[in-house]
């Protein structure tokens, strides 16, 4: 009996675990079967490490668990400060394999599976798995918004008898962010990619009467990038995580050189005296885009996958010599930026 026990021991009948043969040979009174199943408990242990883009780090305090799906049974540790676990008495029977096994760190997550190395019972065996954790980056995108209309009290207003102004600047920034560099407290991700939408809009319409002619002047000037996939050097972005305060700080701007620039300027007179005059003439140029982004914000925990928000920002004041030279000034502006990242492959 007892050596047909060791025979079948996790083989017959299938899909019964470790657990399950030991009680039945404890049922059985097979005191050398239940020595032998027990010989199958022994050490498994390791390091614990993460993937960034300097190489292999340390991932300390991470959560190890191994599981035993036939016994539905699991044991667990916490990895020291350069990343080693060990757990004793873990069942490592080649024929109840697989076995899982996983680490947490920071919120990422590694699991894989593993085959017991045991063929004969051994409770001094030390079985040795590392776990490498690469962690997920982040992708979304980052909104900004401003428009403006000429402040009442510019003196250009003096200089017309009805005058209207408008500047607006939106963009979308759509981006992916991959890890670049962990410490203990701070996990900072660099820019893996970025496409944006941008558009920068003035316009201006003047009217000056006298008692025989009328005035109307007007320009308009947009700037429009449609979709652009942004070279390395034209855009710099960092996302830090300060893991210990539970805060992130997204910094860097976009640079693009040499940007169609195209409007129109237009003078209608028209005088009681018989004078009209009426142009309409096209403006083409080109113009550097130069744009940042800064915001921050606070996470619930390691766990959180997914980062948004919504702040003002000062935008600096446009001098009226945008538009026609004029000398008003755009002022007191507030611009939206609205942002929200998720982690990468997660739902």
């Amino acid at each position: 009996m007892e050596g047909y026990y060791k025979d079948v021991l996790c083989k017959f009948p299938s899909g019964k675990g470790h657990k399950w043969y030991l009680e039945l040979a404890k049922e059985y009174d097979l005191d050398k079967a239940v020595d032998h199943n027990e010989g199958f408990y022994a050490t498994i242990k390791g390091k614990v490490e993460i993937l960034t883009d300097d190489g292999k780090e340390p991932a300390p305090e991470a959560k190890v668990r191994v599981y035993a799906p036939l016994d539905d049974q699991e044991w667990t540790t916490t990895a020291d400060e350069e990343g080693e676990y060990e757990i004793e008495e873990v069942i490592l029977h080649k024929d109840c394999s697989p076995f899982e096994i996983s680490a947490e760190y920071a919120g990422e997550k590694e699991e894989t599976e593993f085959d017991g190395p045991l063929e004969k019972p051994d409770q001094s065996y030390e079985f040795e798995k590392d776990l490498l954790i690469e962690p997920s980056g982040w992708e979304g995108t980052i909104k900004f918004h401003w428009v403006s209309h000429i402040p009442k009290d510019s003196p250009v207003r003096s200089e017309f008898d009805t005058v209207e102004a408008e500047a607006s600047k939106n963009w979308t920034l759509e981006v992916e962010m991959e890890i670049d560099s962990v410490s203990e407290q701070e996990w900072t991700f660099k820019l893996k990619s970025a496409t944006l939408d941008y558009e920068e809009k003035y316009e201006f319409k003047g009217t000056n009467k006298d008692e025989d002619t009328t005035t109307q002047l007007g320009q308009e000037m947009v700037t429009k990038v449609k979709n652009r996939e942004l070279r390395p050097e034209e855009c710099e972005l960092s996302l830090v995580i300060d893991m210990a305060k539970k805060v992130y700080r997204m910094e860097g701007l976009f640079e693009l050189d040499d940007i169609a620039q195209k409007g129109s300027f237009v003078v209608n007179v028209q005088s009681t005296s018989g004078f009209n005059y009426n142009t309409s003439e096209p403006m083409d140029d080109t113009i550097d885009i130069v744009d940042r982004t800064d915001f921050s914000g606070h996470f619930a925990d390691a766990a959180t996958v997914e980062i948004k928000g919504r702040q003002e920002e000062d935008v600096p004041p446009l001098p009226g010599s945008a538009i026609m030279g004029l000398s008003f000034w755009f002022d007191k502006l507030k611009g939206e930026i609205e942002w929200e990242l998720k982690k990468e492959n997660r739902e």
